[in-house]
């Protein structure tokens, strides 16, 4: 079934979730990206879309996948194999201790 979704209305609103989860207003936001302070009002208003380079400025200051930006919130966690951030980095610790362990056995 295909679905229609208004990225921009998604967009927005999951850069407005990862700034606030980081604890950080537009401003802060502004400075530590070189945007400026209308331009992030715009693209969490939804007024303004945003560029590779300019999800790649957010997602290094935000902490952030890029499929973070995109996620609908309708995608059921089994669906996209991406349940968080943290889900993310426990699978490569718990890779890196299997991957360790197998070394030394096979040592």
């Amino acid at each position: 079934m295909s679905k229609e979704y208004d990225l921009q209305r998604i967009v927005s609103g999951n850069l407005r979730i990862l700034r606030t989860r980081k604890g950080l207003s537009q401003l802060e936001l502004s400075v530590r990206t070189g945007l400026t302070l209308a331009f992030i009002n715009k693209i969490e208003n939804g007024k303004k879309w945003v560029s590779a380079n300019t999800l790649s400025l957010l997602c290094r200051e935000l902490d952030a996948f890029p499929f973070e930006f995109f996620l609908s919130g309708d995608i059921p966690d089994h669906d996209t194999g991406y349940r968080s951030k943290k889900t993310h980095e426990q699978m490569i610790i718990e890779l890196d201790e299997v991957l360790s362990r197998y070394k030394k056995e096979s040592t």
